[in-house]
């Protein structure tokens, strides 16, 4: 029988041959360079794809930045033709605002040629609601008109009357400033024109009147922080004599500074402040008068007079002034014509910043006061004198003026009718808890708005002088009429 029909199965192949086998048929091994070369083939295009990449980005940021900063440059452009066009219309408003407020006080100051610029000029200023007044709640009472110079006070309510019905009085003065008002606003105004008719040869007299603590000192002394106006006065002085004066024109300045305490006339800038002097004829005998060549000067003897004023505190006021006080300028100047004649001007300016009124009860002063309740009826008792000569000369008829019931009142006699052009600063307390003492003020300072002064230049008596002085007040009478039709025309 033959092998090749038989059905058996042909064996498997040896196991060394079927290790080959398995060897040639697996896929090729990840060692291979073939594999490697791929891989680093394939890291280097993914590379160059990133660097493609990057070089895009940096070329997109460069062009972002480029487009940025020209858009940043046309608006600092822009920004700066803004500002520039701001300037330039900021400036005109500046100017116009400067042409406007010096107009304004153009129209502010006094026009001394106007028959009612012989009265007494009369302004009323109220100060802010001190810290002590804040602290119980005080309501302000007072209302200023600046417009139209009216001064307004609410009258307390009566009892069982509503706020909204209380009634009002309303003053009208020369004059009116809120508590915002600042002093050089105030002494550009009538007391500038005052000094400067002081520097024409008219004696000339500024008086602060008002309650203990209303503000007097403050308007004209100095301190670190303000200036009042004696101290702006005294630079308006010596400026006025320095575009003035040359080898024609001479002038000589000379300032005296008395206090009158306890009705003594005492010499502020002597050796001994403390020494009582006595009026004799119209002059103080003993007073020593200081020749000033500076404002340096001047303002050293004020500031010396200061320091040996009496001051003490009360409950209204820390630095309460004990003493009437009367800083005053002497003026004379001689003048060269070319012929060779001298022509003399003198005049004299009182600044006075006088003690504030007081109520014994309400500055903490009793009869067991001792010096300060005697202190206290003096200022009160000089003050009343004021009061009668001003209520007498406010009258149609003046009769008798008590001013020697006084030391204030005797030197102050040329500015109370007399010759000067005189002025008063009426302080008011704004608060509701002294409405008595500010309305006492105000119908002080309304009454001395009545008063008539006489004031004449001070100058050498020679009819040619007078002739040519009536021919100057013609001249600038016509001048005004030409202004004023103008004006309307």
């Amino acid at each position: 029988m033959g092998n090749g029909c038989s059905g058996e199965a042909t064996p498997d192949p040896s196991p060394k041959r079927r290790r080959y086998s398995i060897i040639r048929n697996r896929a090729p091994s990840v060692t291979s360079a073939e594999l490697r070369k791929e891989i680093m083939k394939t890291e280097l295009e993914q590379a160059k794809a990133r660097e493609k990449l990057s070089d895009d980005m940096r070329k997109e940021f460069e062009r972002e930045r480029a487009k940025l900063q020209q858009d940043i440059h046309r608006e600092m452009v822009a920004e700066r033709e803004k500002m520039k066009k701001a300037s330039i219309i900021q400036e005109n408003d500046g100017k116009a605002q400067i042409d406007q407020y010096g107009e304004r006080i153009k129209n502010q100051r006094i026009d001394w040629s106007k028959p009612e610029s012989k009265k007494i000029q009369v302004v009323v200023r109220s100060r802010p609601l001190n810290i002590r007044e804040i602290k119980e709640e005080a309501k302000d009472v007072l209302y200023m008109d600046e417009i139209n110079n009216e001064c307004t006070i609410l009258t307390p309510p009566s009892s069982g009357q509503s706020s909204s019905a209380r009634k009002s009085v309303t003053f009208v003065f020369d004059r009116c400033y809120n508590g915002n008002t600042t002093t050089a606003q105030i002494y550009n105004e009538i007391p500038y024109s005052l000094v400067q008719s002081f520097l024409e040869g008219y004696n000339s007299t500024i008086l602060a009147y008002g309650q203990t603590g209303s503000g007097k000192s403050f308007t004209m002394q100095e301190d670190p922080d303000h200036i009042g106006i004696i101290p702006r006065a005294i630079v308006h002085i010596f400026e006025g004599k320095e575009s003035d004066e040359d080898q024609d024109t001479q002038y000589d300045i000379r300032v005296s500074y008395i206090e009158i305490y306890n009705e003594e006339i005492r010499d502020l800038l002597s050796a001994d402040p403390t020494q009582k002097l006595e009026i004799k004829g119209e002059k103080v005998e003993g007073l020593t008068i200081h020749p000033v060549e500076s404002i340096a000067s001047c303002a050293h003897f004020m500031r010396l007079g200061l320091a040996n004023r009496v001051t003490s505190a009360t409950t209204m006021n820390a630095h309460s002034s004990r003493s009437h006080a009367i800083f005053t300028v002497y003026m004379r100047v001689v003048y060269t014509d070319p012929v060779g004649h001298e022509h003399h001007r003198k005049a004299k300016l009182n600044l006075v910043d006088l003690a504030g009124s007081e109520r014994h009860g309400k500055v903490g002063i009793s009869t067991n006061s001792g010096p300060s309740f005697n202190e206290s009826k003096k200022i009160n008792l000089s003050l009343s004198t004021l009061g009668k000569c001003i209520q007498a000369l406010s009258q149609n008829n003046i009769g008798h003026v008590p001013y020697r019931e006084s030391k204030l009142t005797r030197l102050l006699q040329d500015s109370l009718g007399g010759n000067a052009r005189t002025m008063m600063i009426a302080c008011l307390s704004p608060a509701e808890t002294n409405f008595e003492e500010t309305m006492s003020t105000l119908k002080y300072a309304h009454t001395t708005k009545s008063v008539n002064n006489r004031p004449v230049m001070n100058v050498d008596s020679d009819p040619k002088d007078q002739l040519i002085r009536q021919l100057q007040t013609e001249i600038k009478t016509l001048r005004n009429r030409l202004n004023t039709k103008d004006l309307d025309g």
